[in-house]
C-alpha cells in the first residue's frame, strides 16, 4: 500500500489481484446478490484506490479493505431496504445457485451443494451485524481484533455477536442434521 501511495500507483493492481476475490466473496454472502457484490467490489476497490494517499499503516490492509467494503454494503442494504421495505436478510442464493445445485452429478457434488444452501439461507436469516462477524471471522478469516476494526465496534461487542449468531445458526440448522452430515 506505501508503494501504491507513493511512487507506484501500479502496485495498488496487485492489492486488487491479491484481495479481489475474497472481497467479492464476501460481499455476495452479506448482500445476496452477485451483481450488487460484484458492483460494491469495484465501488471498494476504486474508493480504496482514492483514499490510498490517506491510508494510515497500521493494522492490516485486509481489516481495511473490509471496512470499506462492509460500510458500502451497509448503505446499499439500507438504500434498498428503504426502496424495496424488504426484511432484513435477503437470500444468498440466486436461481442460477438453485439450478447449479440440481444440476446432476456426483452425490458428493449434490450433498455439498445442498450443504452450502442451507447453511446460506440460515446465515441470510441472521441480523446483517450478526451475519457480518460471521463472515469476517469464518470466512474471511479475521482475527476478532480486526474484526471489532473492521465493524467500528469494540472486540467485546464482536465476540458477543458472534456468540449470538453461532447460536441462532445452530438452532437453525438443527432440524437438518442428517442432510448436513
Amino acid at each position: 500500500m506505501r508503494e501504491a501511495a507513493g511512487e507506484r500507483p501500479a502496485a495498488f493492481a496487485e492489492l486488487f489481484e491479491r484481495h479481489h476475490g475474497r472481497v467479492y466473496g464476501y460481499l455476495r454472502k452479506l448482500v445476496g446478490s452477485r451483481d450488487g457484490a460484484h458492483d460494491l467490489t469495484q465501488e471498494t476497490f476504486l474508493l480504496a484506490f482514492k483514499s490510498r494517499g490517506s491510508y494510515r499503516h497500521e493494522g492490516r490492509f485486509q481489516a481495511w479493505l473490509y471496512r470499506i467494503a462492509t460500510n458500502l454494503a451497509r448503505s446499499r442494504i439500507r438504500r434498498m431496504s428503504r426502496e424495496h421495505k424488504a426484511s432484513e436478510g435477503a437470500p444468498l442464493s440466486s436461481a442460477s445457485d438453485a439450478e447449479a445445485a440440481d444440476a446432476p452429478g456426483p452425490p458428493e457434488a449434490a450433498q455439498a451443494a445442498e450443504t452450502r444452501r442451507i447453511v446460506e439461507e440460515a446465515l441470510a436469516r441472521l441480523p446483517v451485524d450478526e451475519r457480518e462477524v460471521v463472515l469476517l471471522r469464518h470466512f474471511q478469516g479475521l482475527r476478532f481484533r480486526e474484526v471489532a476494526q473492521t465493524l467500528g465496534i469494540n472486540e467485546n461487542t464482536a465476540k458477543s455477536r458472534m456468540r449470538y449468531a453461532l447460536g441462532k445458526l445452530e438452532r437453525m440448522l438443527k432440524p437438518h442434521e442428517k442432510e448436513l452430515h
